[in-house]
């Protein structure tokens, strides 16, 4: 700049003007909120998530402990480590071909990289285990899956008497919430959305850990946990929630035609040489009852 030319804008001449808040008269609902399936469950007797109060070690790791996936760790870490990994993984190639990709996910989640082989053999395990009604996971296509599928759907003045009346008929427990309706944004994220053979299912991961012992995963271990956990109610969400993508996406949608079920997979418990169905909870939700429940959501009143 030549000398003396400053560098700042010279102000306007004159008074500046005097500025006043304007006065706000609108009206702020304070029913409104933002909620999920946890935020429904607060409050309730159901337990908190085991992933997410992991035990100190009450001894240190052998180097037998980091071949057993009862023995893998516990915690929030652990628990986004594996949905990452089936999340990233190329689906049609074994994971003991991607240790690269296994071993950074561990890194990045804090887990001792001893685990590694384990993790690649227990994902190529539980990716080929029969789903009942459709087929393994290593069997989709690119094409075909879609991961951690977002919703956002409006809660419209739900009458809370009336859903817990579609929950009791069902022989769920009722909601906790405060109130008597239920007004906001619905959230969440589905882990995997696939399609096989023209129908669509959803599928929620579950690391939850039961105990060191295979028998610590029977049928009727992943029954009390899907109770206690209040897990039927995030399946009705999550398919709500399905239910609504197909409609608005797919030409002449129609839930008998287009919907597959839900699957809760209890990674621990996965495996080709396990009994048909072991560590898998499969429910596929009554037409009706998912009408009933859209139908609430909207604001809509019915007879139960």
């Amino acid at each position: 700049f030549p000398e003396g030319f400053s560098t700042t804008r010279r102000a306007a001449a004159g008074t500046p003007p005097t500025l006043r808040p304007k006065a706000f008269n609108g009206r702020i609902n304070p029913g409104w909120s933002m909620t999920s399936y946890s935020r429904l469950t607060a409050g309730t007797d159901a337990p908190a998530d085991q992933d997410l109060d992991e035990p100190a070690p009450l001894r240190p790791m052998a180097p037998e402990d980091f071949t057993s996936v009862f023995t893998f760790p516990r915690g929030p870490a652990a628990g986004t480590c594996l949905h990452t990994l089936l999340e990233r993984l190329d689906g049609n190639r074994p994971a003991r071909e991607q240790q690269s990709l296994v071993g950074e996910v561990l890194e990045l989640g804090g887990i001792d990289r001893r685990w590694l082989a384990a993790t690649a053999r227990w994902l190529d395990d539980l990716r080929g285990v029969e789903l009942p009604g459709s087929c393994r996971l290593d069997q989709l296509v690119a094409g075909d899956r879609m991961h951690e599928l977002s919703f956002l759907f409006p809660l419209e003045q739900v009458n809370i008497r009336r859903f817990n009346g579609l929950l009791a008929s069902i022989g769920l427990p009722p909601l906790a919430a405060a109130g008597t309706v239920l007004q906001g944004l619905m959230k969440g994220f589905i882990d995997l959305v696939f399609r096989y053979q023209g129908r669509y299912f959803l599928v929620d991961y579950k690391s939850n850990h039961l105990g060191f012992e295979l028998r610590h995963y029977g049928p009727e271990a992943l029954a009390e946990c899907m109770d206690s956990h209040q897990y039927h109610l995030q399946a009705l969400i999550y398919t709500l929630a399905l239910h609504r993508f197909l409609e608005s996406r797919i030409t002449g949608y129609a839930y008998e035609t287009h919907f597959g079920g839900a699957y809760y997979l209890f990674l621990r418990a996965m495996h080709p040489g396990y009994p048909p169905g072991w560590g898998i909870h499969a429910a596929r939700p009554d037409q009706q009852l998912i009408e009933q429940l859209d139908g609430c959501c909207r604001g809509r009143e019915a007879s139960l």
